[in-house]
């Protein structure tokens, strides 16, 4: 298949302090970065970013014959994300690499999902390091299940991206105070959170939702020592 141009396109859905939008991207093997055309505040303390992959998409080719694009969302596992960022903006979110399948397997597609806000208050949305493979799947009559390589992907986002001053992340144990206690609650859970059966089920000490803890929490307890607003 030839490389074809990359699209990403956004519908705003409401603005202010808090925007949403519904954004499209389509990847033959290109980086793809969209900016929002409205913007949210630049000043605020926090800003919550929290985003969810709605459909993934396939272009694949098998003996010289293109096919797709194919719904291949449920290769793909954790399509919610939440995370938190300190403010004023700019500021960029941790990114998220989407993969499938899992190493030792060979590579059928990969990405890195980016989110951002710009000194502007604009959202800044960016998928790279787009890596395609092989994969089996079926392809229907008369080829059946063959291996069939995989040209591009198709994406649906839902993101949310909300500034806000009254926030009190580095309130670990939930008393109303920022202190010393918090401090010693994020380093017992230092690491990676534990996989659960409840995938919204808090992890103490992850102050900004990235399902690790570490010295970015650390920095987001100490930066809000005393009382909570």
């Amino acid at each position: 298949m030839s490389l074809l141009a990359t699209a990403l396109t956004t519908t705003l859905l409401f603005g202010g302090d808090s925007g949403q939008w519904v954004v499209e991207a389509q990847s033959f093997g290109v980086d793809v970065q969209w900016v929002s055309p409205t913007t949210v505040t630049t000043n605020a303390t926090f800003y919550e970013n929290y985003y969810n992959v709605t459909l993934i998409e396939a272009w694949v080719s098998y003996l010289g014959f293109d096919f797709g694009p194919f719904d291949v969302t449920d290769m793909l596992d954790d399509t919610d994300y939440n995370t938190l960022g300190f403010g004023p903006t700019p500021l960029s979110f941790p990114d998220r690499e989407f993969l499938f399948p899992d190493p030792p397997a060979d590579l059928a597609m990969a990405f890195d999902f980016l989110t951002a806000v710009s000194d502007e208050g604009n959202l800044v949305v960016t998928v790279e390091n787009v890596e395609m493979g092989t994969h089996e799947y079926d392809l229907g009559w008369p080829f059946g299940t063959v291996t069939v390589n995989m040209e591009g992907i198709g994406l649906a986002a839902d993101i949310t991206l909300t500034g806000s001053d009254d926030l009190c992340i580095g309130d670990t144990n939930g008393d109303g105070v920022v202190d010393t206690n918090d401090i010693l609650i994020v380093i017992a859970a230092w690491g990676e959170c534990p996989d659960t059966d409840e995938p919204d089920e808090p992890c103490p000490g992850d102050c900004n939702l990235d399902w690790y803890v570490n010295v970015s929490d650390l920095l987001w307890v100490i930066a809000q020592f005393g009382d909570c607003p």
